[in-house]
């Protein structure tokens, strides 16, 4: 039992490779893999053969698997173990949320440059209080000028990622589902190359 710990001790290259998802598995009998491996976990409460927990899981990450007991495969006498990673999408936990934005069209942009283009500058020998007095009156032709918008904004929704993404990466979807039913990819490379580019 010694020498197998000290075995998967020196296979263990996690010393190596901190954020390595490391994952060991098996029919460990009484053996206790925390032993020589502190930082690991065991994820199997019940008995897998008999009254015995004898085939355990060991991660890195406390409280990262939820354990469920299976029937035993073919003529095995361990139970069947089924691992569930107890994460909760960022989707499922937070709520969307709505907020307002700005919505630059090139029409809005037009109007806010010749309302630009029809203000009287005006001077003064103070810089700062010339500046402070250009951004406030921007931003209030800004929101004179430009239109708002209300979107729904979700969790796990990248701020990169736009409509003009969306649309690309909907039309390599549907490039590559046509593809497999004509078993022509011609157009679906075209088209993955084309968001690859990006």
């Amino acid at each position: 039992m010694d020498t197998a710990l000290c075995k998967l001790y020196e296979a263990q290259f996690q010393a190596q490779h901190r954020h390595t998802a490391l994952i060991a598995v098996g029919d460990f009998n009484s053996t206790n893999l925390k032993r020589e491996v502190p930082n690991l976990y065991q994820h199997v409460t019940f008995p897998t053969r008999g009254n015995w927990t004898l085939n355990r899981c060991y991660t890195p990450y406390k409280d990262s698997y939820k354990a469920l007991v299976h029937p035993p495969f073919g003529k095995s006498d361990h139970a069947a173990i089924f691992l569930i990673p107890k994460y909760k999408q960022t989707l499922k936990w937070e709520a969307p949320v709505q907020r307002e934005v700005t919505h630059w069209t090139d029409q809005s942009m037009a109007a806010l440059q010749d309302a630009l283009d029809d203000t009287d500058r005006g001077s003064t020998d103070d810089v700062s209080e010339f500046t402070e007095a250009v951004v406030g009156f921007i931003g209030k032709l800004v929101d004179n000028t430009i239109p708002r918008t209300t979107i729904k904004k979700f969790p796990n929704q990248k701020p990169w990622l736009d409509k003009t993404i969306c649309e690309a990466l909907n039309s390599c979807t549907a490039a590559y589902n046509m593809g497999i039913i004509n078993g022509n990819m011609d157009e679906y490379k075209s088209v993955a190359y084309g968001v690859a580019g990006w």
